[in-house]
């Protein structure tokens, strides 16, 4: 046999296995990595909004709002945002200054 017809069938081989060894199924492929990382997103912010809707937990409180402000695994929504942190800060006296903190912080930052 040519060397050529050996390293196909060679590539052949090596094809298959890596066929049977794929983690996706047959016929998947990987999908890009910030479509991954956008799902991860969507499912944070969906646990964390869920947990701060059913407990006055300031720290998760200060989270939702933090998630609507930003517009993480969601479209920022700075209403929804000044709702959650209103909130917080009815909750506790700390989520009050972390909340002020945050936004002096973000007006410093966006003047820059």
């Amino acid at each position: 046999m040519s060397s050529t017809v050996e390293n196909s069938k060679e590539v052949d081989n090596v094809q298959v296995k890596l066929e049977a060894h794929n983690p996706f199924g047959k016929g998947q492929s990987r999908r890009p990595l910030a479509e991954q990382v956008r799902e991860c997103e969507q499912r944070w912010a969906s646990e964390i909004l869920k947990e701060a809707a059913s407990s006055e937990n300031p720290v998760n409180l200060l989270l939702a709002g933090d998630i609507c402000d930003r517009g993480y695994g969601m479209m920022a929504d700075k209403k929804e945002a000044k709702k959650w942190w209103t909130k917080a800060c009815n909750a506790s006296p700390v989520a009050s200054e972390h909340a002020w903190a945050t936004k002096d912080a973000q007006k410093r930052l966006n003047q820059n």
